[in-house]
């Protein structure tokens, strides 16, 4: 019944084509192909070795981007129970990236998918490494999703299809989700990486990006200063002479440093101004409404909160909101990573049904005051208990 509403929600505001395609991911993609083909090919490439995990692209790596490893630990991402505490989860030692290069290597579409000239998967051109049991299967069901069954059993464990075309020098930044979170977080600092790879050999590798990137993906382009060296990727292979691979982002302190700076340099702000208290409504999103806003609303406007919903607004126009903030009032969502412009933020998180630590270390990376309230939910929306919201406020603003 909730994939029925949220099913609903999408096709009144995005039409008929985007809810068949998600009902495509989700039936043939995701338990189709993965019942028939993926788990067994998975199997399959850990038992012959042919993937390449970040043990073995450390020992080929030609750059670590910081030479000094980040000095501290970060929690691990992922999921809780409602009521758990973030502390349950273990802490993990976070790592420098690594830039290295693989002569003859592929990237295959539209994931890109990054394979040697002996035909091994590099892990980290789909996820960090105690993601790979579950990220790297989801890029393989997309390539047979997309390109076929066949084409892409011939790309894992054949000679391959010929390639498409080749250039000198490639790399990729392609989520497999396309929204906010996991295209900054996940993507953009790989730019950091390659930025350290053109200061060494003097040349920028073409960066292969999604077939559709949507307007705020090319606008952050725009902000990195990479517009001009990016090329779509859709169902095809590319070969290089040398693929270009930065370890998948974690991310670390440095990454959050360079997109807090390089996203402030694009905006005009005052930079004592960060007294805006801001809530970010999801109007726009198909899941984790606050039912209960129409009571909500007069409790925002008495501590001074100013409503948005982000998906109006342009990156820019994102950056320098959330950098003019001292609150921000969000249910969970891709919105939040916007913390990452704050200056002694403080962040309220309102959780549903389910709970993870996603922007919980986001803000605990940039040094920001962190609470969170957990909301009774009716499957996709949830309904905020004022009473306790009030208390939270209360103690933000004494």
């Amino acid at each position: 019944m909730n994939l029925l509403r949220r099913a609903f929600r999408k096709y009144r505001m995005s039409g008929i084509e985007p809810v068949i395609s998600e009902a495509q991911t989700l039936i043939y993609r995701d338990q189709i192909l993965s019942d028939l083909f993926v788990e067994r090919w998975f199997d399959r490439l850990e038992t012959e070795g042919r993937l390449l995990t970040r043990p073995a692209l450390r020992d080929r790596a030609e750059w670590t981007v910081d030479p000094t490893p980040p000095d501290s630990d970060i929690v691990e991402k992922g999921s809780l129970h409602i009521g758990e505490p973030f502390a349950n989860k273990e802490m993990k030692a976070l790592t420098a990236p690594l830039v290295a290069s693989f002569p003859n290597g592929r990237l295959l579409g539209p994931v890109g998918l990054g394979t040697t000239e002996n035909g091994a998967l590099i892990a980290d051109t789909i996820a960090r490494p105690e993601n790979t049991t579950r990220r790297l299967p989801i890029g393989i069901g997309t390539l047979a999703a997309e390109n076929g069954v066949r084409r892409t059993r011939s790309a894992l464990f054949g000679s391959g299809p010929a390639p498409t075309r080749r250039v000198e020098r490639a790399s990729a930044i392609l989520p497999l989700w396309n929204n906010y979170y996991h295209w900054t977080v996940e993507c953009l600092p790989r730019l950091r990486s390659l930025e350290q790879y053109a200061a060494e050999t003097g040349t920028r590798p073409t960066v292969f990006i999604p077939s559709e990137a949507s307007g705020w993906m090319r606008e952050w382009l725009s902000i990195l200063g990479w517009e001009a060296d990016v090329e779509p990727l859709s169902n095809e292979v590319i070969e290089a002479e040398q693929l270009v691979v930065t370890s998948h982002p974690e991310p670390i302190p440095a990454d959050c440093t360079w997109l807090r700076d390089r996203g402030l340099e694009a905006v005009d702000r005052d930079d004592d101004s960060s007294s805006r208290r801001i809530f970010i409504s999801r109007t726009d999103a198909t899941r984790r409404r606050v039912s209960n806003r129409a009571r909500l609303d007069p409790l925002l406007e008495e501590f001074g909160f100013e409503s948005y919903v982000l998906g109006e607004l342009t990156v820019t126009e994102q950056i320098e909101l959330f950098s003019e903030a001292e609150i921000v009032l969000a249910p969970h969502g891709a919105g939040l990573t916007n913390v990452l412009f704050g200056s002694d933020l403080s962040v309220v998180e309102l959780f549903g049904p389910k709970k993870n630590t996603t922007f919980y270390r986001l803000a605990d990376l940039c040094g920001h005051e962190y609470r969170s309230l957990e909301c009774p939910s009716d499957g996709i929306d949830i309904d905020v208990d004022l009473n306790v919201l009030r208390t939270v406020l209360e103690q933000l603003t004494e």
